[in-house]
């Protein structure tokens, strides 16, 4: 396999294009600058010049935004956009994969963990949104799934067994 030094790094590289850009005008239809250093003289451009890729970015979106937000919203309404973005939030927020939840839902037999409720409730807009990943805040450890109500009473009373006390003493009470 034949090297190419780069000009960038001057490191020598397998001329192929796992390391090297296409280029017809090259060497074997090749860059001579690697495409680590190419990364990174973009990258470092873009540090320089922000407001300059902030305008460029903005006149491409106000130029194709109707383009844009077709692909988006048909990528969105595929199915594929709302596992990819829950996948993402499930991962980077509570640390678990959709895998991972499908099983606590399959384990909880498709109900909530504290009333047993099968209906998971709505968002603000009125569309079915899936359980709540229930999580202590302090260790951030996943408790179970729960239905909107019950996450939403939770959060509400302190997310701490003592608040959770004082509502069921008040319940008791009754109405004097």
């Amino acid at each position: 396999m034949d090297l190419r030094t780069c000009t960038g790094c001057e490191e020598n590289k397998p001329e192929t294009t796992e390391y090297f850009h296409r280029n017809k005008l090259g060497r074997k239809g090749l860059k001579s600058v690697c495409k680590i250093c190419v990364t990174n003289y973009c990258l470092g451009w873009q540090r320089r010049n922000r407001e300059k890729c902030r305008e460029a970015s903005q006149r491409h979106y106000w130029n194709y935004k109707d383009k844009i937000n077709a692909k988006t919203r048909k990528w969105y309404d595929s199915g594929s956009g709302v596992n990819c973005l829950r996948k993402h939030h499930l991962k980077k927020t509570f640390g678990i994969t959709l895998e991972d939840y499908d099983y606590m839902l399959y384990k909880q037999d498709y109900r909530c963990a504290v009333c047993g409720s099968d209906y998971p409730g709505c968002n603000g807009k009125g569309k079915r949104n899936s359980f709540c990943v229930d999580h202590d805040h302090e260790t951030n450890k996943v408790r179970g799934l729960l239905c909107r109500n019950c996450n939403t009473g939770i959060g509400l009373l302190g997310d701490n067994i003592k608040g959770l006390e004082k509502a069921i003493k008040y319940l008791e009470k009754g109405y004097d």
